[in-house]
């Protein structure tokens, strides 16, 4: 007499096919991740330089236009003035006097250069440096 052995047939995934998936799934985060970071501080950082800039230009066109001397002397509050001359829908006019990251622009005169925020340069450093912010460099 046979004895006929039956063979289950297996199906899914051993335990080591899982640990390898996962841990290639962590060697790609580990790689990604500090990419991701830095190219989302780089676009934050370019996003406050167009700001200021635009901030540059709407304090000259209010110069020009109102015959104001160059050395008049102007700070964060006055900032409510020059927003007549810049875009009303753009998100840089909402957030005035601050920038992407709540910190105020530091204004001196009217013919001086805006410049950004410590606490901003220092948070965007690593992604944007000293020669990126030049000549608004706090």
């Amino acid at each position: 007499m046979k004895t006929h052995i039956r063979r289950r047939s297996q199906k899914g995934f051993t335990l080591v096919e899982i640990m390898l998936v996962v841990a290639t799934i962590a060697l790609l985060a580990v790689i990604a991740v500090p990419s991701y970071i830095r190219s989302r501080k780089r676009s934050q950082a370019v996003s406050i330089l167009d700001g200021v800039r635009v901030l540059e230009n709407a304090i000259t066109l209010y110069t020009i236009e109102n015959s104001r001397p160059g050395t008049q002397a102007i700070s964060g509050s006055d900032i409510a003035i020059f927003l007549p001359y810049m875009k009303t829908d753009s998100k840089f006019y909402t957030l005035l006097p601050n920038d992407l990251l709540g910190n105020p622009f530091t204004l001196t005169t009217l013919d001086g250069t805006p410049k950004v925020s410590t606490a901003t340069f220092s948070a965007l450093s690593d992604a944007a440096p000293i020669s990126f912010w030049s000549p608004y460099y706090p």
